[in-house]
């Protein structure tokens, strides 16, 4: 195993997953050269029908300066590098991007300059159990200066056990998309408030007011903040439902992935819950639907 590389293997129904991860040093020629030649090697044993590869990690490098870099272009030291290169050769899919093509989101920050040097890449046999990829601030949750890098997987489509008939099923179930750009003033007032007061009645408020809260606490407290938003929602976000299975059809639609639009829903999202307390709630009356 070398330094820089550990990997872990799953074995599931009659097929393997094998997930790789790797740290290029940064300005370290020589390393980076060992790596890409171990990568090759450990790829070459895995590259069968019934094996599926997933590499991820730190590369330290870019693909694309127009999308994945943002800063002073003087400051511009993370080179687009050879084991990017030879990934895409070989039909690697860039997780992030391939669910977010116009997406400028950065893994790494300093000063002013921002990049996406974190990466989950999979070989091409997992494509279509692509469900979503993501990258998340991690200022408020690890000491580290990465933002976390996440995809999620169907692997029920690649266990022995899946069917057509299955495969079927599974487009026939039904997810909540929320309009939140439709939402209009009155229905972002009505949500903060219903969410206020499902946070009152579930004791939200009670935990995060506790200085001795301890990790079991934190776990407790985000899951009734999760779950009062998605009542909220459900209850004065303007919403439509969708078919699972329309999903692959509509990742890469140009109106999915509309930066500017996302961070202002966000924005607002954010002031609203910054709100919650400032808004008087006597006589209200909380009505949920989890449908």
């Amino acid at each position: 195993m070398h330094a820089y590389y550990i990997e872990a293997t799953l074995h599931l129904k009659q097929c393997i997953l094998i997930i790789g991860s790797v740290y290029f040093p940064p300005n370290d020629h020589t390393t980076a050269q060992d790596l890409f030649k171990y990568i090759k090697e450990e790829y070459a044993k895995h590259n069968k029908n019934n094996r599926f590869y997933v590499l991820l990690g730190d590369f330290n490098a870019y693909r694309d300066k127009n999308i994945d870099y943002k800063g002073p272009s003087n400051n511009n030291n993370k080179k687009y590098h050879q084991t990017i290169s030879w990934l895409e050769q070989q039909l690697f899919t860039d997780t992030y991007r391939s669910m977010n093509p116009k997406g400028k989101k950065y893994t790494w920050s300093r000063d002013n300059s921002f990049t996406r040097i974190d990466y989950i890449w999979t070989d091409q046999k997992l494509d279509h159990t692509l469900l979503n990829a993501k990258i998340y601030e991690a200022a408020l949750i690890t000491n580290s200066d990465h933002n976390i890098t996440s995809t999620t997987f169907n692997l029920s489509l690649i266990t022995s056990d899946y069917k057509r008939s299955t495969h079927r099923n599974i487009r026939k179930e039904i997810r909540t998309i929320f309009l939140y750009d439709q939402a209009s003033n009155k229905e972002w007032e009505e949500y903060a408030a219903n969410f206020q007061l499902l946070l009152e009645k579930n004791g939200a408020f009670d935990i995060a007011d506790n200085t001795n809260a301890n990790v079991y606490d934190l776990n407790q407290l985000w899951d009734l903040i999760s779950e009062a938003i998605t009542l909220a929602a459900n209850t004065n976000i303007p919403n439509k439902k969708v078919k699972i299975g329309s999903l692959e059809k509509t990742t890469k639609n140009k109106d999915i992935e509309n930066s500017s639009e996302e961070r202002r829903s966000l924005l607002k999202l954010r002031k609203i819950i910054k709100d919650t307390k400032k808004i008087p709630t006597k006589d209200l009356d909380i009505s949920a639907s989890t449908n």
